[in-house]
């Protein structure tokens, strides 16, 4: 579904690309550009004057800046229209637009798509374009939706992969249209329906142009209707676009089963799909044995007496954090200590660190204004900034080299902040590639690592490492650092 542009918003962003038009090197004028696209919102279409305006724009293309190619492949990527397929193509050569005009492509009317996208492939070799893969998937795509006369259509593997973790739900159903198997096996053994079922759960309703969930559903229902087995077992780990991983042996059906464990998929919706599943009266045994075995397991847990988790932790820290009474600070650190009873760290997962940043974040919580002036690492702790190292990947590390088993480059780079560490000493470098971080403020990693009863710190920059000890010693350092600070 797409939205129509507020009519002030959509004038002035084509009033702004005409005076970059007319002035593309004037800096006023790229700044009224930015801010004009800012206002543009994602899936956007625009009135009958907007779209005529827009395609006068993308004529003169020849004319424009890089700042304008960008912001017309946005703009026209939702308008079936010769122009702005003929800007697309143009676009699809360049090292920085090709992933972004053949996406742009991609939202278009295939059939509309087919003949100009195969004249402008005359003559040119899609293998020497920058993104081969996702063009040759393009131009399978809309021949599946406009055939050339005379010539099959060849869908591999490799085509089957790429539509499905790229979501193009359009492609997939022109292929199933076209006879392709639904017991073909792609990547590492899994299945289409193994492949469907991960997208199913990963739905995201919010994301304009993406295919929904019941769309999934009945792709999976066709999937079944071609004979897809509803229990082909896994030949290795798999994932898919979903956010959780399946281990070998898994089946389309024991996916269904863990979704109805995790509780994040509604009880009533995994039924639905159930209920496409062809019936097994096997399976349906072993799962009913599977169900009475965890709940015996369960009850058995219920009836042993809980150990309680040693918090010995706890009055190290506690101390290390007093000297924040007598400062601003003192107030909001007794009311966040007073939430946190014994009784809930013996409860939780927590250790020093986690126990000590967590009181720190309601600090900051607590009183915003006080903590800003509070410098160092004390003062991110205590800033919404401090969860940032979570969306922090390092290049060449090996949480990268997971992350790209599961997206490509350009999906980690628009969902995280990658770090490069060129310039950084080795000894720096190895430091942030290989081990936990715990926090990151843009020039520095605050590293992480359990030992024992208590957790071991260290800081990694471009200066090189800095051991800052245990974590009992650094907040004591930390806090002596904040009282300077606020009571000069």
């Amino acid at each position: 579904m797409s939205t129509h542009v507020n009519l002030a918003e959509e004038t002035e962003l084509l009033d702004a690309i005409d005076a970059a038009l007319d002035a593309p090197d004037d800096d006023a004028v790229s700044q009224r550009l930015y801010l004009a696209s800012r206002m543009l919102p994602y899936g956007a279409r625009y009135s009958a004057a907007g779209n005529k305006r827009l395609r006068a724009q993308a004529a003169r293309r020849s004319e424009q800046n890089r700042g304008v190619h960008l912001l017309l492949i946005e703009a026209l990527k939702w308008e079936d229209d010769a122009e702005a397929i003929a800007f697309m193509l143009d676009m699809l050569p360049d090292e920085g637009f090709c992933w972004r005009a053949a996406v742009a492509l991609d939202y278009l009317d295939p059939v509309l798509v087919a003949q100009p996208l195969r004249d402008w492939l005359v003559g040119r070799d899609p293998e020497a374009l920058p993104d081969p893969l996702r063009v040759r998937a393009l131009r399978a795509k809309t021949d599946l939706a406009s055939p050339p006369e005379g010539a099959a259509v060849p869908v591999t593997e490799e085509l089957l992969e790429h539509w499905i973790k790229d979501r193009s739900f359009v492609a997939l159903r022109l292929a199933f249209a076209h006879g392709i198997s639904a017991k073909a096996t792609l990547g590492e053994g899994e299945t289409l329906l193994h492949h469907a079922v991960a997208a199913w759960t990963n739905d995201d309703p919010d994301i304009v142009g993406e295919p929904s969930r019941a769309d999934w559903e009945a792709l999976i229902g066709d999937l079944f209707a071609a004979g897809a087995e509803a229990d082909r077992k896994l030949t290795a780990r798999f994932s898919g676009q979903s956010r959780h991983r399946w281990p070998k042996g898994t089946t389309p059906r024991d996916m269904l089963d863990r979704e109805r464990e995790r509780g994040e998929v509604p009880a009533a919706v995994i039924d639905r799909l159930e209920a496409r599943f062809p019936a097994n009266a096997a399976a349906a045994k072993a799962r009913a044995k599977k169900v009475a075995k965890k709940a015996a397991k369960k009850a058995a847990e219920a009836a042993l007496p809980k150990p309680t988790r040693d918090i010995s932790f706890r009055r190290p820290i506690d101390e290390a954090l007093a000297g924040l009474r007598g400062t601003a600070l003192g107030p909001a650190l007794d009311e966040a200590l007073a939430g946190w009873p014994d009784e809930t760290l013996e409860q939780g997962p927590y250790g020093p660190w986690g126990y000590a940043t967590s009181i720190l974040s309601e600090i900051g919580e607590a009183v915003p204004e006080v903590a800003a002036k509070v410098p160092g690492w004390m003062g991110l702790l205590m800033s919404p900034d401090a969860a940032r190292f979570t969306r922090v990947v390092v290049a060449g590390s090996r949480e990268e080299a997971r992350l790209l088993n599961d997206m490509s480059m350009a999906s980690l780079e628009r969902s995280m902040e990658r770090v490069t560490l060129d310039g950084w000493p080795e000894e720096a470098a190895a430091l942030a590639r290989k081990e936990a971080h715990v926090a990151y403020r843009g020039d520095a990693f605050l590293i992480g690592k359990k030992k024992g009863d208590t957790t071991m710190l260290w800081e990694a920059s471009r200066e090189g490492v800095v051991d800052l000890g245990t974590a009992e010693t650094f907040l004591t350092a930390l806090v002596a650092e904040a009282r300077r600070a606020l009571l000069g």
